[in-house]
């Protein structure tokens, strides 16, 4: 018999060791010891349950007193408890004890994967930011401290971030871009597509309903067939003219850009909110882009901001079995026990733009804070004390997905 989790195996020293204490009476674990060992057993209590281990023991790798509680207390909430040879609870690690605390370990692991290593980054490229509201400062410290976007396999880095607040207004951007790949960061939805005024002429923000007769005008613009002859040129104009309420020539003057935009041939990834494939690909032939990516599921940039766990409250609480699909939480595990064990939680409240979110980690330090920014994102440069994630989940699931993981690319489309 040997320990299995990934927390009591990774250290070869804590492995012999509670591989002895899993088979050997004489090796139980006592109070009075210490070691990695001992360590091990602190972080596997503070995760399956409340342990309220003081940060001298922890720090000292000692089994003292509050770790000699905890498990008490472990053994005590085990069902049936763990009692000894005289049928009542006692503060050692022994055979079942071990037994158990790895049994717990490896279930927790398995709902709490590691992290895959970062993607490589191959190419760069440029960003649009839209108007976001107040889900907008997220995105732009986002794309300012890290930058990396995953388009597939790999990742780009993204420089020389711009906004725009209509439509027209992106197309503008886009013409003084001179990269290959350009990311575009808007609100989205099944029915409206990219949530963005048209122009300053018009309020309308369905742009879903209108790029397609954009496309026709563009393409008589391209063919010499822009005139009053020509039906379905007109019928695109006037059609417009009475969606937006505006004027012929506000049409053929965004209509123009477009025709402009074309020529650039640019690769466009589209980062916003449940966007079907049939309007992707609405965008895609309007700009007559070469390959899009997009996201039909909800997509949103978090801000990790991590509290203390309050004293007796840690991850245990936050079992993957309890989320629903407004109230999804992560548990981040180091599974070499270097870093505090961190917690995502992201609140859901409306379904489109009301969500809430909230995160806690075992330590307050800003290098554990740091290690996990580059563990998720792959990088960052902005403040010590918080960084910001893309997640991504689909309304069935009942947790997220970060872009360096396999759910991530999976969920994202290519076109």
């Amino acid at each position: 018999m040997s320990v299995e989790s990934k927390l009591f195996t990774s250290d070869p020293t804590a492995r012999t060791l509670l591989n002895k204490a899993l088979v050997s009476d004489p090796d139980h674990i006592v109070p009075g010891a210490s070691g990695e060992h001992v360590a091990r057993i602190q972080r596997a209590l503070s995760l399956l349950g409340k342990a309220a281990i003081k940060p001298s023991e922890a720090a000292a790798k000692s089994y003292g007193p509050s770790t000699a509680d905890a498990v008490l207390a472990f053994k005590g909430n085990c069902h049936p408890p763990l009692l000894n040879i005289q049928n009542k609870l006692d503060n050692i690690v022994g055979k079942k004890t071990t037994a158990e605390l790895d049994r717990q370990m490896k279930e927790f692991e398995k709902n709490s994967p590691p992290l895959p290593p970062p993607a490589p980054v191959a190419g760069a490229g440029d960003v649009q930011i839209g108007p976001l509201g107040e889900r907008g400062q997220p995105v732009l410290n986002y794309y300012r401290h890290c930058g990396l976007e995953t388009i597939g396999p790999a990742r780009i880095d993204t420089v020389g971030s711009r906004t725009y607040s209509t439509f027209e207004g992106l197309i503008d951007v886009l013409l003084t871009r001179g990269g290959l790949h350009q990311v575009i960061v808007n609100h989205g939805s099944p029915e409206l597509g990219l949530i963005v005024p048209w122009c300053a002429e018009s309020k309308n923000t369905d742009t879903r309903s209108s790029i397609g007769f954009f496309s026709k005008i563009a393409d008589a613009i391209e063919q010499g067939k822009a005139n009053k002859a020509n039906p379905e040129f007109q019928d695109s104009v006037d059609t417009v003219k009475f969606i937006l309420n505006i004027k012929e020539p506000v049409v053929l003057r965004i209509a123009n850009k477009l025709v402009q935009a074309r020529k650039k041939g640019q690769v466009l990834h589209f980062r916003a909110c449940n966007m079907p494939r049939q309007a992707a690909l609405l965008y895609k032939q309007a700009f007559r882009s070469p390959m899009i990516t997009f996201h039909p599921v909800r997509l949103l940039f978090i801000e990790v901001k991590p509290a203390a766990f309050a004293p007796g409250r840690s991850p245990a609480e936050f079992p993957a079995r309890n989320n629903t699909p407004r109230d999804r939480a992560r548990v981040f595990v180091d599974p070499f026990a270097e870093l505090g064990t961190l917690v995502i939680a992201v609140r859901d409240l409306d379904g489109h733009t009301k969500v809430f979110d909230f995160s806690f980690i075992e330590q307050m330090v800003p290098a554990h804070i740091q290690a996990w920014a580059r563990a998720i994102i792959g990088r960052w440069n902005g403040p010590s004390s918080e960084f910001v994630i893309p997640v991504m989940w689909d309304n069935g699931e009942l947790s997220f997905h970060c872009p360096s993981e396999d759910g991530w690319r999976l969920k994202l489309q290519v076109a």
